[in-house]
């Protein structure tokens, strides 16, 4: 992450860094497009018709799973500013399973933002080598997550019931 620029990205490519720049203004940038990217294939990805639980749960688990895939992808994503697109198209997909069960629009955003900082949160602990080793003397990290996923996506659908 600490030798990511756009430059060295433009010698990568065998291009010149105005050539980049053309597409790409900054690094900041190219963080937030890399989450962009990343976000839309985690929703892209999931199965059509699966009830709002268990589309909750596999785009959770897509998106950790992508995350993983990329060294510093939790550093990378907590650094990415949210961009107008995030704002616009790619968050509102993630909140409309919710908002199709039931869940009032407020209810719906602050639940798509929990799963966010859980999944971002669990990945960040994952990639640091001593968050992780705290965490596996404990449990594994993959049960952990997918028994926190749980307890989240229950504490949302008690609220559905309940709809408060």
């Amino acid at each position: 992450m600490a030798a990511l620029s756009t430059r060295t990205l433009a010698a990568a490519l065998t291009v010149k860094s105005p050539a980049l720049y053309w597409y790409v203004h900054s690094k900041d940038e190219l963080l937030s497009l890399m989450m962009e990217q990343l976000l839309q294939n985690s929703l892209d990805d999931a199965p059509p018709n699966l009830a709002w639980a268990d589309w909750l749960k596999y785009v959770a688990k897509r998106q950790r799973t992508l995350l993983l895939s990329h060294r510093d992808g939790g550093l990378i994503a907590s650094l990415a500013a949210p961009t107008e697109r995030l704002r616009t198209q790619i968050f509102p997909r993630i909140m409309q399973p919710l908002l199709a069960a039931g869940l009032r629009p407020l209810q719906a955003s602050a639940a798509a933002g929990g799963l966010a900082a859980l999944v971002l949160g669990w990945v960040i602990y994952e990639q640091r080598p001593a968050t992780r080793e705290f965490v596996e003397t404990f449990h594994t990290p993959s049960e952990g997550f997918e028994l926190a996923l749980e307890y989240l996506v229950t504490g949302i659908a008690a609220h559905r019931r309940g709809n408060p």
